[in-house]
């Protein structure tokens, strides 16, 4: 059996990246690219906790590489304190990519927590039973980005078992990084997040930290058929789910990611609000 070499453009958040790379590979091994974390997942948790500064907010998540790294990050460049929950004893550091973040967030007042003995090293089941502390800990579970099997699966699972709030990115339906998240909000076990302001239904608070920064509202126009198609929706049923809006923006040949950034930007202006799930034009 032949494998052909095929040639990948790629969008990456990796420092000087190559303008191409080359895969030589099965279907099914070209197609391990889809689970590993996605830039635009990691851009807008950071983007969305920065707008958590100056809160009394704790983020919480578990020292991995990709979004939980991400997560610390954001939080320490927001001035926000994080905990992380790892799956090995304080002795020992896993991964070892993350021991400079590690060590910034010991340096910013953060704390690093384990449930082992300080020499105990990582075991693979120690990751999903970690993730029961997280969801123990923490007043809300936001899954960021999950594809059908992942460990943020399970920490949302953890969380509804504990009657914690659980929030999830929305996505295009079917797209394999975030068919974990889809899953979640289509059966209503998570709410979606457009931004830091639909974390207010946990921390009401929040609200009217976040509208003191709000800018100026975007007003309507004729030129816009994304928030003209959610105001006839608006006028008609009510609203739009956000399935609804992706079908139709895919009909439009509007890309997805140009969907959400004009939604997103809607409702943290207050022109589209979230209601149960149906987006709304105010």
């Amino acid at each position: 059996m032949t494998f052909p070499i095929q040639c990948l453009r790629i969008q990456t958040a990796v420092k000087n990246p190559p303008e191409a790379i080359y895969l030589q590979g099965s279907a099914e091994g070209i197609a391990l690219l889809s689970e590993l974390p996605q830039p635009r997942a990691e851009s807008f948790v950071r983007r969305t906790l920065l707008e958590l500064r100056k809160t009394d907010l704790i983020i919480v998540s578990g020292l991995a590489l990709g979004i939980d790294a991400c997560a610390h990050e954001a939080a320490l460049e927001a001035g926000l304190p994080t905990v992380a929950f790892v799956g090995c004893g304080l002795n020992l550091q896993y991964p070892p990519e993350n021991q400079e973040l590690r060590n910034d967030i010991l340096k910013n007042g953060g704390l690093i927590v384990s449930e082992h003995p300080p020499d105990q090293t990582a075991l693979p089941h120690f990751f999903t039973e970690r993730n029961r502390l997280i969801a123990g800990l923490s007043k809300a579970t936001w899954v960021a980005q999950a594809p059908m099997k992942s460990g943020a699966l399970n920490t949302a699972k953890w969380a509804r078992e504990q009657h914690k709030t659980c929030y999830a990115t929305p996505c295009f339906p079917g797209d394999p990084p975030f068919a974990g998240t889809e899953i979640l909000i289509d059966q209503h076990d998570a709410y979606p997040v457009w931004n830091a302001k639909c974390f207010g239904r946990s921390w009401p608070d929040l609200l009217s930290t976040l509208a003191s920064r709000r800018r100026k509202s975007i007003p309507r126009s004729d030129a816009d058929p994304i928030l003209n198609e959610l105001y006839r929706r608006t006028a008609q049923s009510g609203g739009a789910t956000t399935s609804d809006l992706l079908d139709w923006a895919f009909g439009q040949e509007i890309s997805p990611a140009v969907l959400f950034e004009r939604l997103q930007k809607a409702q943290e202006c207050g022109s589209v609000s979230d209601r149960n799930g149906v987006l709304a034009a105010t």
